[in-house]
C-alpha cells in the first residue's frame, strides 16, 4: 500500500492549487475590469501573482525531483511504491512467490528499514489457506516463510510477534525435516493464530 501520509499531502496540495488558481483568477479579473485601481496597487498585486506562480512552479519542480529520484541509487519513488504494493500483497500470498522473490534483495531492503511492512496474524492465516487449497505448494510456502522471517522488508506485528513467530518456526522446522504440512496442522496453526496462542 502507498504511504497514507504522502497521499494526504498530495491531496492537500491539489486542493491548495485549485483554491489558489480560483483566487488569483478572480483577483486578476477584478483588476482588469476595475479601471479605478491605482497603478501602484495594481503593480503590487501583479508582483504578488508572479511570486506566487514562481513559488508554485518551484514547489512542483522540487516535488517531481523528490518523487522520481531517491538518494539511494536513484531508484524512482513510483518504483518503490510499486514494490511496496507488491510486497504488501505477498505477505498474505496474494501474489506468487516467483513474482516477488527476485525483488527482495539487500539493495532494495534499504528502502524498507524505517518503514517495514507489518505482518499480521490474519496475513499468515490467509497464506495458510492458500496452502490448504494448494494455490501454493510446500516448496513455495517455505520460501515465503523464510522471506517474511528474515527479510528486513517485513516485521511481525509487535503485539503478536511470539505467536506468529511460533507458527512460522514450527512450519519451517517441519519442512526442514522434509515433512509435509497436513490439513490438521494447518487447522492447528489457524486456531493458534486466531486464539492468540503459541504453538
Amino acid at each position: 500500500m502507498f504511504d497514507k501520509k504522502e497521499q494526504k499531502k498530495n491531496i492537500l496540495s491539489g486542493y491548495l492549487y485549485i483554491l489558489g488558481a480560483i483566487f488569483f483568477t478572480v483577483l486578476m479579473f477584478y483588476l482588469i475590469d476595475d479601471a479605478n485601481v491605482e497603478p501602484y496597487n495594481r503593480m503590487l498585486v501583479e508582483k504578488a501573482v508572479v511570486l506566487a506562480i514562481s513559488a508554485a512552479c518551484i514547489y512542483t519542480g522540487i516535488k517531481q525531483i523528490r518523487d522520481y529520484k531517491t538518494l539511494l541509487e536513484g531508484i524512482p519513488k513510483p518504483m518503490i511504491d510499486e514494490l511496496r504494493t507488491q510486497f504488501e500483497l505477498f505477505k498474505s500470498l496474494d501474489v506468487s512467490v516467483k513474482e516477488v522473490a527476485h525483488n527482495i534483495t539487500k539493495d532494495k531492503e534499504k528502502y524498507f528499514y524505517n518503514n517495514p511492512i507489518i505482518v499480521y496474524s490474519d496475513d499468515v492465516i490467509e497464506a495458510l489457506e492458500k496452502l490448504r487449497i494448494k494455490k501454493v505448494n510446500q516448496k513455495e510456502f517455505v520460501i515465503w516463510c523464510n522471506l517474511i522471517s528474515f527479510s528486513n522488508c517485513y516485521h511481525f506485528n509487535p503485539k503478536r510477534m511470539d505467536e506468529i513467530g511460533s507458527v512460522i518456526n514450527d512450519i519451517k522446522r517441519r519442512m526442514d525435516k522434509h515433512e509435509k504440512v497436513t490439513i490438521n496442522q494447518i487447522d492447528s496453526y489457524v486456531k493458534a493464530l486466531s486464539d492468540h496462542t503459541e504453538i
